[in-house]
């Protein structure tokens, strides 16, 4: 089962979605600036953490890479994320975070099994929604950092995105296509979650790329 998972050790912050899961561990296998490998297990109700880092993407470690909605600038951003990414530091701290999601939740429900959306609503309960926050206000010191390292990134990308997404606009879909050496873009009509709204052509875009589309970028 993939999840994803946040990060915090001496500094660094990852998020990826690029995770091998088990009920014990994490192999975290791919991140913003880098490849690491994360093992976080659980004894007795306490967690550990061991992080060994790989090299950069450019090194090969991927044969290639499907990357969806997400921000690539901050003047890029747009809706709720452009409002979380202004929030100080502690802003959502005092709410549970489930309630600060529940207006999404609910209109996610129209679309997603209700188990999903109950994963979902945990993983931004209590505190939680405020430690993702923290990620994203990064975005103002890191994806000036990340945005110049596009063009060193050799692996093959499918950049797939929603034409419709009021949160990360289509214009960071093609601003990764336009730094991007190797990539295809795919614009489907839907919103953010284009996986759901709009499922047999986002499979057809995957099963095309897996299928030896990226050799040909």
């Amino acid at each position: 089962m993939a999840r994803p998972f946040f990060l915090r050790a001496r500094g660094l912050r990852a998020f990826t979605p690029f995770i091998e899961y088990s009920p014990t561990s994490w192999r975290l296998i791919g991140s913003s600036r880098s490849t690491f490998q994360v093992t976080v297990t659980r004894r007795a109700g306490r967690t550990s953490c061991r992080l060994r880092r790989w090299a950069p993407f450019s090194s090969g470690v991927f044969v290639s890479l499907a990357v969806g909605g997400g921000a690539v600038r901050v003047d890029l951003a747009a809706g709720d994320l452009k409002n979380v990414i202004a929030t100080p530091k502690g802003a959502f701290a005092a709410m549970n975070g489930a309630d600060v999601m529940a207006d999404y939740l609910t209109q996610a429900g129209k679309l997603t099994p209700a188990a999903v959306i109950e994963d979902f609503r945990l993983a931004s309960t209590g505190k939680r929604f405020e430690d993702a926050s923290e990620y994203v206000r990064a975005y103002k010191d890191d994806l000036p950092i990340l945005g110049a390292r596009l063009r060193d990134i050799q692996t093959p990308v499918l950049v797939i995105a929603g034409r419709n997404d009021p949160i990360v606009p289509p214009a960071n879909a093609e601003l990764l296509a336009e730094r991007l050496p190797h990539n295809r873009l795919a614009l489907l009509d839907a919103a953010h979650r284009i996986w759901e709204e709009a499922t047999e052509p986002y499979a057809r875009e995957i099963l095309s790329w897996v299928g030896g589309g990226y050799r040909l970028v």
